[in-house]
């Protein structure tokens, strides 16, 4: 869970006790947020899923199970030697967003990439394979 997902959660609790105790008998309760997605459920599918290490830039679509609002960054386990890049910030019609990645000098292996949105993270699984893509 991350800090953001906790404060809403708290902000929340707080509301609810402050209410049940008498507090905001006479008015209106309106909360208001943006959903959050949760680390732990929320996946990221890569569209492609398997790339070939040699290639200098892969364009990758990355759609996430649950809403993260715009993408901050994204970043993918260090030992895989992977450029992470982001190209499209905002969802496209498919829902997904636009990475480019170096794998010039990738190692192979099944790495974690995470995308970093302004309203949570989610993660999803890359597979790099020897050798370079054939055309």
């Amino acid at each position: 869970m991350n800090a953001q997902s906790t404060l809403v959660r708290s902000s929340l609790a707080l509301v609810s006790t402050f209410a049940l105790a008498g507090g905001l008998a006479s008015a209106p309760i309106v909360v208001a947020s943006d959903t959050v997605a949760d680390e732990a459920v929320c996946q990221v599918s890569l569209e492609p899923s398997t790339v070939k290490a040699g290639e200098e830039s892969i364009e990758v679509a990355a759609m996430p199970s649950a809403p993260i609002g715009s993408l901050v960054s994204a970043d993918i386990d260090g030992e895989s030697a992977v450029g992470v890049e982001v190209v499209q910030a905002e969802r496209g019609e498919r829902g997904d967003y636009a990475l480019s990645l170096n794998v010039l000098s990738a190692s192979a292996g099944t790495w974690n990439l995470t995308l970093h949105g302004v309203h949570g993270d989610c993660t999803g699984t890359l597979h790099v394979e020897t050798g370079v893509a054939s055309n």
